[in-house]
């Protein structure tokens, strides 16, 4: 959680835009979940995943954080 923030600081994204694009990248994931409580939040969650590109994912799995 502490890497996934400062990246958020870093990068400008908000932690769900990482969260969610870090998963859907990853290939031991089948599936990406996106929800909320309006259609607003659904649809900004499903735009981070095309969103965040893979260099702010990065960073998250290395020592850049």
């Amino acid at each position: 959680m502490a890497r996934l923030t400062a990246v958020a600081e870093r990068t400008g994204f908000t932690f769900s835009e990482l969260a969610l694009a870090w998963a859907a990248r990853h290939l031991a994931v089948t599936l990406v979940l996106v929800s909320g409580r309006s259609v607003a939040q659904i649809a900004h969650g499903a735009a981070a995943l095309a969103k965040v590109p893979p260099t702010a994912l990065d960073r998250l799995d290395d020592d850049r954080a």
